[in-house]
């Protein structure tokens, strides 16, 4: 009888405290929940241990580096004419650029647009850029736009702003990589050496979409 009593007590004690954990757990998701819409400090329990973790929302880091870029911005018009920045008036994590063509190339004298998709967690993460402008250029996908550039990609810095990445850009204008392209047409005149016939395309293209019309 008392081992009986015993087990009873037991199985009860081990009933109770499974509803208490239940009853925890569902408080403790209340509060993550509650500070992960606040951007405040949330806590997990890991093995008995309670952690606090710094919760901070990645949108408001990226609006306030957006924020402090586009005054940076507004600071190098005059220093940088060959670059013009500009936010869109009702989301800042959406730009465009007008870019000049580099000297010296068939794209002197046009003028390019790109357009810039800034991610939440920029600038953990580079953005999407493509050219809006249509580029004859081995490494810009010439129905799309996309550029193929390593710091859009695996080599992104969250030192790079959207400025340096516009000059990073016409770098690559000045410079191809015919080894990686986009646009084979383009690669394949300059792998085979026919850079008369590359400068040919790339300046028809350029007078025809990046240059304003005359008259």
């Amino acid at each position: 009888m008392f081992l009986e009593n015993l087990i009873y007590l037991l199985l009860s004690f081990a009933g109770e405290l499974k509803d208490n954990e239940k009853r925890d757990g569902k408080r403790r998701r209340r509060r993550r929940r509650r500070s992960r819409r606040r951007g405040e400090v949330g806590v997990i329990v890991f093995f008995g241990q309670i952690v606090s973790l710094y919760h901070h929302s990645d949108m408001q880091q990226s609006r306030a580096r957006l924020f402090k870029e586009y005054k940076e911005v507004q600071r190098e018009k005059v220093a940088d004419p060959d670059i013009q920045l500009v936010c869109d008036d009702t989301n800042i994590f959406k730009w465009t650029a007008l870019i000049k063509g580099p000297s010296e190339t068939p794209y002197e004298g046009g003028v390019f647009q790109l357009a810039f998709a800034v991610p939440e967690p920029y600038p953990l993460q580079p953005p999407q850029v493509r050219f809006l402008t249509k580029i004859f250029h081995p490494n810009v996908h010439f129905k799309t736009g996309e550029i193929c550039l390593d710091i859009l990609k695996n080599a992104w810095s969250p030192a790079w702003t959207l400025q340096s990445v516009c000059r990073a850009i016409i770098a690559l204008m000045a410079h191809p990589e015919a080894d990686s392209p986009l646009n084979c047409d383009s690669g394949n005149l300059l792998r085979s050496g026919d850079v008369r016939g590359f400068n040919s395309m790339a300046r028809m293209y350029t007078r025809l979409a990046a240059m304003p019309k005359k008259g």
